[in-house]
């Protein structure tokens, strides 16, 4: 069969395009390698409502794959309609966290046929099988869809073994949309349960790894492909010092030269100072901690499992190190602790420390999260709209204020971070942001313009993002 796979886009910015210009998914190349595998034939794109119908001819596709977050399930139905009026008889599947825990509307708003619900590297394949005997309404762990108008279900599935998985097919990725940064995930899961985090309902509370040789292989390949920068894009690449230890030996047994980042959590770094030496003399540049908050109570109310204490240590031995640290912040709690004097003291925390980047988001109730289910039970998730759920909008009513309040708190974060601490300062950052090669040319001038619009022309936040949420 021919699988054409897609991922929305619909233009829009947020505050992680505005410091990564790979906006290419890696999901799609790890649920390409597969189905080539099984002799399919494999397109992936970035697909617009102005571009789908043409991407559809292009290719003449049996079957169309969409993978979406929350944000972009928008972006993601409003393609889909148009496949459905050009196309009416390819199979439309769609996937991704969005789709997997609101399976049921998923399927009746987008008119999609069939949802692969978790990881989709075995049902997908599976389905496709399926598919190519006749059979449209196979039993299927993972495969849900609607029959003669009733939604059957099925539980989401996991690869248990992840070194079992082929590479993924970074060759399918059109020339127009690489870039000199790859992806790699080294390991998937988490067995921490943050409130409002979606990553461990996914995969089960489990935090699964691929072997360090399996992914040094991957390395080789990649870098085999003309990349020298990767980065490691697990929630949890430190959780078991041993193995990073054994990554590391590994990369200077092979002789392997390139720059790469991972995301750390502060109690690893704690736990094991000796990390930051170990990670920068072995090609890491870059260091991504969620702190969250600078508030103790807000950080127990999230089930973060960490101490201020402990991130004021970890940002402490960052601030020497050669690698960039790029710190991870939430405004809100959805809770008893949304006031202006507990929201005041972390944005001051904020303020006090000493980071090369920070990212500020406003607390988003993502489904498949407690905070979700919680939100929606008391009546307080304020728009339907999820182009909104996308950090940057506060999409829930604050208990100790109003939404307008917390999203100007959410420009004041910045202000305190950035444009407070005065323009030597922020050049300071910039620099050490683009010598260390984790912002590109384009990244910089999507922050400095993002700056000079919300803090020296004075443009509303709102104005800048397009719409409010309440």
């Amino acid at each position: 069969m021919k699988a054409l796979l897609l991922q929305p886009h619909d233009g829009r910015i947020d505050t992680s395009a505005l410091l990564d210009t790979t906006i290419f998914s890696y999901s799609l190349l790890y649920l390409a390698s597969p189905l080539i595998e099984e002799g399919h034939e494999v397109a992936v794109d970035l697909a617009t409502v102005e571009n789908v119908k043409s991407l559809v001819s292009r290719h003449s596709p049996d079957v169309v794959g969409v993978t979406f977050t929350t944000p972009k399930y928008p972006a993601a139905r409003a393609v889909i309609r148009e496949i459905r009026e050009h196309a009416p008889d390819v199979k439309v599947v769609v996937g991704g966290h969005h789709a997997t825990f609101l399976s049921e509307e998923t399927l009746r708003e987008t008119g999609a046929d069939y949802v692969v619900r978790g990881e989709g590297e075995i049902a997908l394949p599976a389905l496709l099988r399926s598919l190519s005997s006749g059979i449209q309404y196979p039993k299927l762990d993972g495969v849900s869809y609607i029959k003669d108008g009733v939604f059957v279900d099925s539980p989401i599935t996991r690869v248990k073994d992840l070194d079992s998985l082929p590479t993924p097919a970074w060759e399918l990725i059109p020339k127009k949309y690489r870039a000199r940064k790859q992806r790699i995930l080294a390991s998937r899961g988490c067995p921490f349960k943050c409130d409002f985090c979606s990553v461990s309902a996914f995969h089960g509370g489990s935090w699964r790894t691929r072997s360090v040789g399996n992914i040094l292989d991957e390395v080789e390949v990649i870098l085999d492909n003309g990349y020298s920068m990767i980065e490691f894009i697990d929630d949890n690449f430190t959780l078991d010092y041993t193995r990073v230890a054994g990554f590391c030996k590994g990369v200077e047994e092979r002789g392997l030269d390139f720059r790469w980042g991972v995301q750390a959590r502060v109690d690893d770094i704690h736990r094991n100072p000796d990390l930051i030496p170990l990670l920068s003399e072995h090609g890491c540049y870059r260091v991504s901690v969620g702190v969250e908050s600078g508030v103790q109570d807000v950080l127990d109310s999230y089930g973060k499992e960490i101490t201020v204490e402990q991130a004021k240590n970890v940002i402490s031995l960052m601030k020497d190190s050669s690698m960039l640290g790029y710190w991870y912040f939430i405004l809100g709690s959805g809770g008893a602790y949304d006031t202006p004097e507990v929201i005041e003291k972390s944005i001051n925390f904020m303020g006090e420390c000493d980071f090369d980047v920070a990212q500020v988001s406003m607390l988003t109730p993502f489904p498949g999260t407690r905070l979700y289910d919680r939100l929606k039970n008391e009546g307080r998730l304020l728009t339907g709209d999820w182009s909104l759920y996308d950090g940057s909008h506060c999409v829930y009513t604050p208990s100790g204020m109003t939404a307008a309040q917390m999203e100007k708190y959410f420009m004041e974060a910045y202000r305190n971070l950035y444009v407070n601490k005065g323009v030597m300062e922020l050049a300071r950052k910039m620099r050490k942001a683009f010598k260390t090669g984790f912002m590109e040319h384009k990244a910089l001038m999507n922050v400095a313009g993002l700056l000079a619009r919300a803090y020296i022309l004075g443009e509303d936040w709102t104005a800048i993002y397009g719409r409010k949420s309440y």
